[in-house]
C-alpha cells in the first residue's frame, strides 16, 4: 500500500483540523469488487451521487466552483433536511478527498469528512477498499457528554449506509457503468 505524504496529511486532517484538540470520529470501511480508480470517479461525480447516495437530496458547487477540486466549495443538503457547506481541503485522485464544513447545523463547531480508497490484493480480481470517516465537534460543551453519543450513533448509521449502498450501486446495479465520459465530480445534482 503506497501513500502519498498529500493524503497522508489528508487523511490526519480529520481528526486533528489543524487544532491540538482530537475531535469525535465516526469511520467505517468496505471492500467493493471494482478498481479504485472509477470508485472514486463515481463518489466525486454529482450528477451521479443521488443515484446511489441515501444521503444526499442536493450538492451543488458554490462560489464560483465548478468541479471538485482542493478549494472549492459544495453545498449539501443531507435526507434529514439538514444542510452545510463543505470547501474541499484535499483532493487527489484516485487515492483521498476530504472536506471541512464551513457553514453548517448550529449543534456543530467544527465537522470534516474524508475518503479513502485503497487497492486490495484478492486473488487477482480488483478490489477497493473505501474507508469513510467523518470528524465533528460539537458547538455547546458542557452538553458534549450528552450530544456526543447520539451524534456518533446517528452519523455511525449514515456512514455505514452510505457504504452499503455505493457497494450495492456498483456491483448490483452498475452504476459504474453510468459515468460519462467528463471529469469527475463536473457536474451539479440537485433535489
Amino acid at each position: 500500500m503506497t501513500h502519498t505524504l498529500g493524503a497522508s496529511r489528508a487523511w490526519c486532517y480529520v481528526c486533528a483540523q489543524e487544532r491540538p484538540e482530537p475531535m469525535p470520529t465516526v469511520e467505517h470501511s468496505v471492500e467493493i469488487a471494482a478498481r479504485r480508480e472509477p470508485l472514486f470517479a463515481l463518489s466525486q461525480d454529482y450528477g451521479l451521487r443521488r443515484a446511489w447516495d441515501p444521503f444526499v437530496r442536493e450538492m451543488r458547487f458554490t462560489g464560483g466552483a465548478t468541479r471538485a477540486a482542493r478549494g472549492a466549495s459544495v453545498f449539501v443538503r443531507a435526507y434529514n433536511g439538514l444542510t452545510m457547506e463543505v470547501l474541499f481541503t484535499v483532493y487527489e485522485a484516485p487515492a483521498v478527498v476530504a472536506m471541512k464544513m464551513t457553514k453548517g447545523p448550529a449543534m456543530f463547531s467544527r465537522f470534516a469528512g474524508s475518503w479513502r480508497f485503497t487497492t486490495v490484493a484478492r486473488g487477482g480480481r480488483p478490489v477497493t477498499r473505501v474507508h469513510f470517516r467523518y470528524g465533528f465537534e460539537t458547538r455547546w460543551a458542557a452538553l458534549r457528554w450528552l450530544l456526543n453519543p447520539v451524534v456518533r450513533a446517528v452519523l455511525a448509521r449514515d456512514v455505514r449506509a452510505r457504504l452499503r449502498a455505493l457497494q450495492r450501486a456498483v456491483e448490483r446495479e452498475q452504476v459504474l457503468q453510468r459515468l460519462t465520459t467528463q471529469t469527475p465530480a463536473t457536474c451539479g445534482a440537485t433535489g
